[in-house]
């Protein structure tokens, strides 16, 4: 399911921005939701850019990255409140990680090391 309207409803814009994906697991049926994104830059800025208003504002469970040419398009995650926790940490203490203004909207993202932002992270 994406989004998240229930099944056979049509769902309204706000429901669609809390997640992209969910899926319920076969054997548990624990709902899961995920927030999808990809970065096609990486590969040359040599950092991951992680959107603050975009993890924010989502509902998901977990964050799942596609970061172009690296590790085979492999898909990797984290979980969402992590991801939040040390981006929290990262802007209030000292600056581990660069935050710029950037992006078609010009809002916030830190800018992660790919290295790092992998090693953060669990493949899928």
């Amino acid at each position: 399911m994406f989004g998240g309207a229930s099944p056979g409803v049509k769902p309204s814009l706000s429901e669609l921005r809390k997640f992209d994906i969910k899926a319920t697991l076969p054997r548990t049926q624990v709902a899961i939701t995920f927030e999808c994104k990809r970065d096609r830059l990486a590969i040359e800025t040599g950092n991951v850019a992680v959107e603050h208003k975009a993890i924010l504002h989502s509902e998901a469970d977990i964050v799942v990255y596609l970061i172009d040419q690296i590790s085979n398009n492999q898909l990797l995650q984290i979980g969402r409140e992590t991801l939040i926790r040390l981006l929290k940490e990262n802007w209030q203490g000292e600056r581990r990680w660069r935050v710029v203004q950037g992006g078609e909207y010009r809002d916030y993202m830190t800018l992660i090391p790919v290295e790092e932002f992998v090693e953060m992270c669990t493949p899928v």
